[in-house]
């Protein structure tokens, strides 16, 4: 007798898919004006700053952030200094209570507090700007076209102990010129100063753009 046993059929094959495999859509790029993005370090420093009111000010804090998201916001490990015995005073104060209250530089040291930044902020420049040895203030005269030169350690001054330290001196300096309570020459030099950073910050983020 044949063999009656029913075979089961086997379940067809299934044919291969055709749907494209899912892929991760690609991160959002990162905004520095975002505030979510800030670290605790520069979301306590930017609001010392924020509130001087002035269209400069606005853009060189502008400018100041930028920078600061080309590292996204990192605590850094440079430490702006150049010569310590040129560096203000009121820094190391500022440090001392760990950045959380801005210096109040009283009217009669205001010209003493000027001359302190300048003579800093000129020690911090790179050679090829030519302004070693100047008593300040630095003006449109001094800001030449970098044409691809290095910015020195200016470029790498990111972080808690870069270049906030000069944002910062300049935010109390700020303090006698917004409310036009000092000495008019000084009020100019203040303006002077802005620009002379903004002028920096600028040529420190094309430069890295540039190498990127």
């Amino acid at each position: 007798m044949g063999d009656k046993r029913i075979r089961k059929a086997l379940p067809a094959a299934k044919p291969p898919s055709t749907r494209a495999a899912s892929v991760a859509p690609d991160p959002p790029p990162f905004n520095p004006f975002d505030e979510k993005q800030w670290t605790d370090w520069f979301s306590l420093c930017h609001r010392q700053f924020e509130c001087i009111g002035s269209p400069e000010w606005y853009d060189l804090l502008n400018m100041w952030t930028r920078v600061e998201g080309l590292a996204q916001f990192r605590l850094g490990t440079v430490i702006l200094g150049g010569h310590s015995d040129l560096r203000p005073m009121a820094l190391t104060e500022w440090v001392n209570t760990k950045r959380k209250q801005p210096i109040v530089i009283e009217k009669k040291n205001l010209k003493s507090f000027a001359s302190e930044f300048w003579a800093w902020w000129i020690d911090l420049q790179p050679e090829w700007r030519d302004v070693a040895g100047l008593q300040g203030p630095l003006t449109s005269t001094h800001r030449s076209a970098p044409n691809g030169r290095s910015w020195g350690v200016l470029s790498d001054a990111k972080g808690r102990n870069g270049m906030v330290s000069v944002i910062a001196c300049l935010a109390w300096w700020s303090v006698h010129h917004v409310v036009e309570s000092g000495p008019a020459a000084l009020r100019a030099q203040w303006r002077d100063a802005v620009e002379d950073v903004r002028y920096v910050l600028n040529g420190v983020l094309e430069e890295a753009l540039l190498a990127s």
